[in-house]
């Protein structure tokens, strides 16, 4: 071959070669961004989108390792992932097989011939099709790895009816998936609420006898702030709460002794307050539209302040002391009997006279510092007449008595767009 020729036939076979290249070169598919993508749907429940997703990482193109760990989550999906056999029946009640659904607007089958079809967890509207028939549409809730889960509907042989007019379509709209009236929640997801909670504490008087004889049925009230933390119909409430203890004077006699001895005696008034940090834990049945039973238990911890006043007493018209006969102790004059050091077993001067403040836990006397706070049981209903409101209603038994409730809260979740 000349020189000539070597010149002509060396840069020919490089375009050659440059044209071929590109066209041999192609860029192997984004697998980290598929496999990260494919995590992030199974988080959220997206189970058939995290499958697409898993089969453009798991080409030989991409990396041994990525191929390994999108095939080992492509099976754990594959397990996990919900399956749904749909079946239908016609007016005269044979079963039927030319029957389109879709599920959320997307067709998932075109015959029913018993193969279960896989549907992600969750709350869908699930519509049926079938010439000559009117459609049926209902709602579907599929718990998160349950396999077969029959779904059948039975269709008329009447055309379907004349759709409505726009006006009574958007004024009926009711509880259609997606409005702020369905309150549906997906028990994969998690729903936040904050706001305000009151709660009245009854102390029957018949449990103060249980530990002294006297005194009068207590009523306190208690009020505060709460969070709803909620998944999978469970309800975990951070609370706190401010407690008014306060009640007025109390006759209180000790427990099985003489009540014509004035030296058993004391006249109580409390000034007491709480400050509160308490969790509820709740789990809810639904049983209506917008309603759930409630049922579980509270605990916390209190921190007690204020006065508690400790009086001796005396028969102020003489004899004995009664609800209508008694003066609290001023002085301790010897005319006076129970107003005395010596009218008390065990007690020191300079006694408990002129409206006497009872000490703290911590200084030696039985005013408490902190109380625990345990409510068990507790019931009561939860009411979601929109997504982002929630209200509850309950009572139950605590280490004081009884108590009832209420409450409301904001809650974070949007209508769907």
């Amino acid at each position: 071959m000349t020189t000539s020729a070597i010149r002509i036939a060396v840069p020919a076979a490089l375009a050659v070669l440059l044209s071929v290249t590109p066209a041999l070169a192609k860029d192997p598919p984004d697998c980290a961004a598929a496999l990260k993508a494919a995590q992030a749907d199974k988080t959220d429940g997206k189970l058939a989108k995290a499958l697409t997703e898993l089969a453009t990482c798991s080409q030989p193109a991409c990396p041994k390792a990525t191929q390994k760990r999108c095939a080992d989550l492509t099976q754990a999906i594959t397990a996990s992932q919900p399956t749904v056999v749909f079946s239908a029946k016609d007016a005269s009640g044979a079963a039927v097989t030319a029957v389109t659904v879709t599920v959320d607007g997307t067709v998932v089958a075109t015959k029913l011939d018993g193969v279960a079809v896989p549907v992600d967890p969750g709350s869908h509207t699930v519509k049926f099709e079938m010439d000559g028939a009117t459609p049926v549409e209902k709602q579907l809730s599929v718990d998160p790895g349950l396999k077969g889960q029959a779904v059948a509907v039975d269709l008329d042989a009447n055309p379907p009816a004349p759709p409505p007019a726009p006006a009574v379509a958007v004024q009926g709209a009711g509880d259609a998936p997606g409005s702020m009236t369905d309150v549906t929640e997906d028990p994969t997801k998690r729903y936040y609420f904050i706001g305000l909670r009151y709660r009245g504490d009854v102390i029957p008087k018949f449990m103060i006898n249980m530990f002294v004889d006297g005194g009068a049925t207590v009523y306190s009230n208690s009020v505060g702030i709460e969070a709803d933390l909620r998944h999978d119909g469970f309800s975990l409430i951070p609370a706190l709460t401010y407690t008014s203890y306060s009640t007025g004077d109390m006759l209180f006699l000790q427990k099985g002794k003489d009540p014509t001895n004035a030296g058993y005696w004391s006249l109580v008034n409390s000034g007491l307050s709480g400050i509160y940090a308490s969790a509820d834990l709740l789990w809810s049945v639904h049983v209506a539209s917008h309603w759930d039973f409630e049922y579980g238990a509270e605990f916390g911890l209190g921190i007690l302040f204020g006065s508690l006043e400790n009086n001796w007493v005396y028969a102020k018209n003489g004899g004995q002391i009664s609800s209508s006969n008694y003066a609290a102790c001023t002085t301790a004059t010897a005319a006076e009997f129970g107003c005395r050091v010596g009218d008390h077993s065990g007690a020191t001067a300079p006694g408990h006279i002129n409206d006497y403040q009872e000490p703290s836990w911590v200084n030696g006397g039985s005013k408490p510092n902190i109380f625990p706070l345990i409510n068990f049981p507790q019931v009561g209903f939860r009411y979601k007449p929109i997504k982002q409101m929630e209200a509850r209603f309950g009572l139950g038994f605590s280490l004081t008595g009884f108590w009832f409730g209420v409450s409301a809260n904001y809650g974070l979740e949007n209508p769907t767009k």
